[in-house]
Formats: C-alpha cells, sequence, structure tokens
C-alpha cells in the first residue's frame, strides 16, 4: 500500500499503469499491443523514498484453463452444517451454500471467478438445485465458489453439475463433473 503513489514507467509504453497493493496493471491501446513473446520493461520509482526497481518481462499467451477440481457442498451456517441437504434445505435456504471449484490456466496460476468468463456451467437438472444469478463469485476464504438460489416446487435427486472450459492453445476442452444429491423432506419416522 506505500507504492500505491509511486510512478510506473513501462516501455513499450501503453496507454496507462498503476500500481494498487503491489499489483501492477498495464494497458495497451488494443486488444494484440503486447504481443505474445514481446519483452516489456516496467520500472517502478518510489520518490518518497526515492528508490527504484526494474524488470524486464515476457509476455506470455493469455490464460487458458487447463485443469477443473470442484470440492464439496457445504455452508458455513451452524445451523445447516453438518445435516442432510434435502429438498426443504434447497427450497428454503440454498443461498447459504457453495461448492468450491479450483480451476489452473496452463502455467498453474488460479483462476478468479472474473477470470472465468470462457467457462460454461451445466446443471443437469434445475428442479433439484439451481444457479444464482451470479454463478460464480470470488470467497476470501475458499477462493471461486458457485452459489446457488431457493429452487422452487424443488426435488429430490442427483443432478450433476459440469464445468467445461477451454484447453490451453485452444487444443480441446477440459470437463469435470460433480454428483450432488439432494434427499426427500424430511419423514417423521419416530414419535
Amino acid at each position: 500500500y506505500r507504492l500505491n503513489n509511486a510512478t510506473i514507467v513501462v516501455a513499450p509504453q501503453g496507454i496507462g499503469a498503476t500500481i494498487q497493493n503491489g499489483l501492477i496493471t498495464v494497458r495497451g491501446p488494443s486488444a494484440d499491443f503486447y504481443k505474445e513473446n514481446s519483452k516489456v520493461i516496467i520500472t517502478v520509482v518510489d520518490t518518497t523514498a526515492a528508490v527504484s526497481g526494474s524488470a524486464t518481462l515476457t509476455v506470455s499467451a493469455s490464460a487458458a484453463i487447463e485443469s477443473i477440481v470442484f470440492g464439496e457442498l457445504t455452508t458455513d451456517d451452524q445451523t445447516l452444517k453438518g445435516k442432510d441437504i434435502n429438498v426443504e434445505t434447497m427450497s428454503k435456504d440454498a443461498g447459504k451454500y457453495y461448492l468450491p471449484i479450483t480451476v489452473k490456466d496452463q502455467y498453474g496460476n488460479v483462476l478468479k471467478a472474473e477470470e472465468l468468463g470462457s467457462l460454461t456451467l451445466i446443471n443437469s437438472d434445475p428442479s433439484i438445485v439451481q444457479f444464482a444469478d451470479t454463478k460464480l463469485v470470488n470467497d476470501s476464504r475458499y477462493g471461486t465458489v458457485i452459489k446457488f438460489k431457493n429452487t422452487v416446487n424443488g426435488r429430490a435427486g442427483q443432478v450433476i453439475i459440469t464445468a467445461i472450459g477451454v484447453k490451453s492453445g485452444g487444443e480441446g476442452v477440459v470437463t469435470e463433473n460433480k454428483a450432488i444429491t439432494i434427499l426427500e423432506h424430511p419423514q417423521i419416522d419416530q414419535v
């Protein structure tokens, strides 16, 4: 945060460079201004401390999805945690549940929700679970998660969540599936 007022010099110069909490963002006037395998020199000058640093970077190919891994459907709500997930839960409290998903690019970087515009999510049966209007969100503790919303006239059964992404180099796709089982309404079993 102490570098937020530092001067950023970029060669070749684009249309702007900013630094925010240690993250430098460089922008070109067009999407192909910084070409793959070209060199970019970034220099940070902090006039307050009278120090500077410079690095030469190589522009890599744009990130593409290399792997997808699902976690387990879970919640942080203490009244729901550890309990069976049934039709009633999905019709009243679906928004309290999330499904972690880890997507990595060809360089091993974990991609955040805003970087996953090309990821396709498919729900095999929206009457069992429904995606939230904003399907993918960043969670400060768990990374990228899939969010849900309450079902209307929901039903029990198994649903398959499928994630499909374009592999690096456009060479095919990577696909991952996650089965989620929603139980029937709870019934009185013993009095």
